[in-house]
Formats: C-alpha cells, sequence, structure tokens
C-alpha cells in the first residue's frame, strides 16, 4: 500500500513536470499580432500544446485573432554517437598442472589453471573491433503566427 502511494506521487510530479516545462511560449509579440511556439502540433493529455498556445494567444488578444500562418521551424541539431566493442580472446595453450585439469580461470587480467602449477600460455593477441555509429537530426518547434483584429 504505501508503495503504491509513494509511485503515485512519483508519476503525479512527473506528468506535472512534463506538462510545465515544455508548453506555449511567445516568440514575437507587438500590438498587431505575434508569433507562438509549441513543441509540436498536438493536442492530447497531458501536454495539451495546441490549446496552450491558443489560450495565450487570446489573452494576448482580447478583442479576437486570425491565425495568418502556421509552420514547423528548425530551431538546431542535436547529434547522438553509440559505440560498440568486440573482445575476441587469443587461443590459448594450458601447460602443467597436477592433476591434469585443463580449465582456464582468468585472475586479474591473466589466465591460470585450477591445478596447482598450470599456465596458460597465450597463442597470439587478443583481437579488439569498435564500430561506432554517428546520427544527427533537426530540433524542432511549431510555431503559430496571428494577427489581432482591430
Amino acid at each position: 500500500m504505501r508503495s503504491s502511494s509513494i509511485l503515485g506521487v512519483v508519476c503525479a510530479g512527473c506528468v506535472a513536470v512534463l506538462a510545465g516545462c515544455t508548453s506555449a511560449r511567445m516568440v514575437e509579440c507587438d500590438r498587431d499580432g505575434g508569433v507562438v511556439a509549441i513543441p509540436s502540433n498536438t493536442n492530447m493529455w497531458p501536454t495539451y500544446y495546441r490549446d496552450n498556445a491558443l489560450k495565450l494567444i487570446q489573452e494576448k488578444c482580447p478583442r479576437g485573432y486570425e491565425i495568418v500562418r502556421e509552420s514547423e521551424v528548425v530551431t538546431g541539431q542535436q547529434t547522438h554517437t553509440s559505440t560498440r566493442t568486440d573482445t575476441e580472446e587469443a587461443p590459448t595453450l594450458m601447460l602443467g598442472g597436477s592433476e591434469g585439469n585443463t580449465d582456464a580461470k582468468k585472475q586479474g587480467g591473466e589466465k591460470r589453471s585450477e591445478a596447482f602449477g598450470g599456465v596458460a600460455v597465450p597463442l597470439g593477441e587478443t583481437k579488439q573491433t569498435t564500430e561506432g555509429t554517428t546520427t544527427t537530426y533537426d530540433l524542432t518547434e511549431y510555431r503559430i503566427f496571428y494577427k489581432a483584429k482591430p
């Protein structure tokens, strides 16, 4: 019961933060009109971006307004890079060991046989291959251009 109450408070807090951090904002405004920006032209719970934009316009234009243009605008770019490294261990030759145990265990970067006196001798070098992908994409926002009615 207690953990479900905590979870409810955390979820409510996240929704409040998400709704408050990215709402409509006035980009440009004068007595003849202006521009309002929203993250996207959507109107769904919990954000209601379009409703928030129209409310902001209505506050600036109490006698009414006309939407003259709408468009998506690039505001910047973001780059994401991800890498993956594969390691291929070199084959080993097991030498020694009083009980004939050939299972090797890695201890501190060196392979050793569980049997007393055994040692694993690498037959080559460990190979590492790293692959990377970089993706760049545009950051956008939706803008509503309006004109105030006289």
